[in-house]
């Protein structure tokens, strides 16, 4: 499987505070930011947003640890590394172009 990835280290207190973002991977196939903006803007990708309100839902007062957006075959996925309530790590896999999680899984 060939995917395209950008990877940012996010911290935050919640979902719904501000994030911070503390590193970007060296991969040169990275997507930039410029083409963030144009997949949003072109209706390929849903505001993340909205990424991190279905995220909430499911887990209220998650925190964050990393985002990937990776592309393959023409799909968007978010791949979102969550700390949850009881203190286990989940990483979720998100159809960046509906918002709607695909897996969910509780890392080792």
């Amino acid at each position: 499987m060939m995917a395209t990835s950008i990877a940012r280290q996010l911290c935050a207190g919640s979902l719904g505070f501000g994030l911070c973002i503390a590193g970007v991977t060296g991969n040169a196939d990275d997507i930039n930011q410029d083409e963030v903006l144009e997949l949003r803007r072109s209706g390929a990708v849903v505001p993340f947003q909205a990424i991190l309100q279905s995220v909430n839902s499911r887990y209220p007062g998650a925190q964050i640890l990393e985002v990937e957006l990776e592309e393959d075959g023409g799909h968007y996925i978010y791949e979102i590394d969550i700390v949850v309530a009881d203190g286990s790590v989940r990483e979720l896999e998100i159809n960046a172009g509906d918002g709607h999680i695909v897996e969910d899984e509780l890392e080792d």
